[in-house]
């Protein structure tokens, strides 16, 4: 069943990533060199699986929710 999952996963590019995230391709960039983004290189091409974005979009907003749980 992963082997299914992995073949349905799409492959984005670094101008894929910045319409599928709504930012520029520099936030992109930046968000990339420091490490903040999850991706891997070919060359000097950056890549990242459309459902390793989905699961650090989810990390993000429970990162959130658990910060402002705890700022009350």
């Amino acid at each position: 069943m992963e082997e299914k999952a992995m073949q349905n996963d799409e492959v984005l590019d670094i101008y894929e990533m910045s319409r599928y995230l709504r930012c520029s391709v520099d936030t992109i960039r930046r968000m990339v060199q420091r490490k903040h983004l999850p991706h891997y290189r070919v060359g000097n091409r950056i890549f990242t699986r459309k459902s390793f974005l989905d699961e650090w979009i989810l990390n993000q907003v429970t990162c959130s929710v658990e910060n402002n749980a705890y700022a009350e």
